[in-house]
């Protein structure tokens, strides 16, 4: 008997592979969840339905609509509990092109329930999303089709070309019987190429994100010092207003009026040499003669005129030259 019907393949292709394990991930919203072996039964058992397959986590638990590019028509629990697996099937034609470019990975969506202490006991698997950067280490998709097929020694997980579809299609667009082989090689290279690039661009969000860490690290450590200078400033002012109290004390007029405009390191020497020669020049109960026969007091009033040359104030000295000296 003659078939009647004529059939057209289309381009559906299969992917499969483990959507949920046992353990603590960071989800989507940034949230570290847990989930036990014993969650993962209870979402499994919950399973009726297919569960969609969508592209990202992009509006999810909106209620906005969401690329759908196909359903898990069966999922699998591992017999120690520990891991759900799922089966495929993807019509939307996107799903060829995301793969491509680097989408081939999932990450589970779970509504849960928690306890009072905010644990997850329970929950509802209502979606799966194919996503270039999962949460959990392992879920890369196991994809075949009419004209696509994932071959496992493929390191850098790309998507091989092959065989009697293609090249059906290939011959019912005009390409040449002798082209078909080269045509094919094209293709296989383009693919290939695109999953290059997607490799590269993993790579590249890996080092954007590790030199923004730097920026934000360089950013709080110059933080920290400005707010350090700030504090060794601020000591640095209590301590010129403690010099120039002191200062007052011995007898000197208005200290705070000759170290006026210096840097402030600077009037803190200067006030520290006035207080130490001021108390050098005030004289003893018995004032004594030196082994020259020069009152102590002259002595400190040469050294007190070195070390204002020193600080480079020798202007000073005629200011303060009026001093009284000795009693």
């Amino acid at each position: 008997m003659v078939d009647s019907v004529e059939w057209h393949s289309l381009g559906v292709m299969s992917a499969e592979g483990m959507s949920l394990r046992v353990g603590a991930f960071k989800a989507s919203d940034g949230e570290v969840v847990e989930f036990s072996s014993e969650v993962l039964k209870k979402i499994f058992s919950k399973v009726q339905d297919p569960v969609p397959m969508y592209l990202t986590h992009k509006d999810a638990g909106t209620g906005k609509p969401r690329t759908v590019l196909g359903h898990a028509v069966k999922l699998g629990l591992e017999h120690d509990g520990d891991k759900i697996h799922y089966k495929a099937l993807m019509m939307d034609p996107t799903f060829k092109m995301m793969y491509a470019s680097g989408y081939d990975d999932t990450s589970a969506e779970i509504d849960p329930i928690r306890d009072d202490a905010g644990n997850i006991i329970d929950g509802t698997l209502t979606g799966i999303a194919v996503v270039p950067n999962p949460a959990i280490v392992g879920t890369e998709m196991k994809v075949a089709a009419m004209a696509f097929e994932a071959p496992a020694s493929n390191p850098v997980g790309g998507i091989r070309l092959t065989g009697n579809r293609i090249e059906k299609t290939l011959l019912e667009n005009g390409v040449p019987v002798d082209k078909v082989a080269s045509a094919l090689q094209d293709l296989e290279l383009h693919f290939s190429k695109q999953f290059e690039t997607a490799g590269l661009q993993k790579k590249f969000d890996a080092s954007e994100a590790a030199l923004a860490l730097a920026c934000a690290k360089e950013k709080d450590m110059n933080k920290k010092f400005e707010d350090l200078t700030k504090e060794f400033e601020t000591h640095l002012g209590y301590k010129v207003d403690q010099l120039v109290a002191e200062v007052k004390t011995i007898g000197f007029a208005s200290p705070e009026a000759v170290v006026e405009g210096l840097p402030v390191q600077q009037k803190i020497a200067m006030l520290s040499k006035i207080k130490e020669n001021m108390i050098a020049q005030k004289p003893a109960s018995s004032p004594s003669v030196g082994l020259q026969g020069q009152p102590p007091a002259l002595n400190a009033a040469k050294q007190f005129e070195k070390d204002l040359a020193d600080l480079g104030c020798t202007q000073l000295w005629s200011d303060l030259h009026a001093a009284p000296k000795e009693a």
